[in-house]
């Protein structure tokens, strides 16, 4: 999953990204170049519970605002994930497999996200929580990360070329919770509830729905055991 340094690197990753990828890539960086230019798609794409479950009744947001992204850093990170991890995913799987995947995960982070609104809503008798707009791609990225966690989660995290410390890839969604929520805490980029969902998500995927080889659904081995997301011990 190494991932090129050079342009031309970068352009042969690309041309030899599966089809499916790329569409999710390219949709995510088109989506963030339209709201540049339409800053009111926010109003459309976004999650805003009263248009959600209001009298608009925008349904479609809780799918959709995934791939909206108003920060340049997430859209880029997001579009580089699903090319990176396509590009494994699609062969391991399969296409249809992959986009399965993602819109499942990008739908139930977006349920997870209308569902903290109304949360924090009815904890807080704070109106604004159903009025404020949230969106972004931290939710499939998470999920994505999980994927590495199950299929290369005893590789050494490689940080110039040297392990970082006793680091392996299962530990990867650990830290992303840990960056997000101080991303979070400093009112940087507020993904932590993204980041929490797309994990969980992903994961309840992979453990108990997705159907493998064999026809048997899930990936019931120790590694994807929910105890094994929490330090160890």
């Amino acid at each position: 999953l190494a991932v090129p340094t050079t342009v031309g690197g970068m352009i042969d990753m690309f041309v030899s990204t599966p089809v499916a990828a790329k569409v999710m890539a390219a949709t995510t960086i088109l989506v963030y170049l339209l709201q540049l230019v339409f800053p009111s798609l926010e109003y459309y794409f976004a999650i805003i519970a009263t248009n959600t479950y209001g009298a608009h009744s925008y349904i479609w947001n809780i799918f959709t605002a995934g791939f909206f992204n108003d920060n340049l850093a997430m859209t880029l990170a997001v579009s580089l994930a699903l090319i990176v991890m396509g590009r494994f995913l699609v062969t391991s799987w399969g296409a249809t497999e992959f986009v399965r995947f993602v819109c499942f995960t990008n739908f139930t982070v977006g349920c997870g996200i209308f569902v903290a609104q109304i949360f924090y809503y009815m904890t807080s008798f704070r109106y604004s929580y159903l009025e404020v707009p949230v969106s972004g791609g931290m939710g499939i990225l998470s999920a994505l990360v999980v994927t590495i966690k199950q299929h290369l989660g005893d590789e050494p995290i490689m940080v110039g070329g040297k392990a970082l410390g006793e680091l392996t890839a299962k530990d990867i969604p650990g830290i992303l919770i840990c960056l997000s929520a101080l991303l979070s805490l400093v009112n940087v980029l507020q993904v932590f509830t993204h980041c929490l969902c797309g994990i969980y998500f992903g994961w309840l995927y992979l453990r108990f729905l997705q159907r493998g080889n064999d026809g048997l659904r899930g990936d019931l081995g120790g590694h994807m055991a929910f105890y094994t997301f929490f330090p160890r011990i």
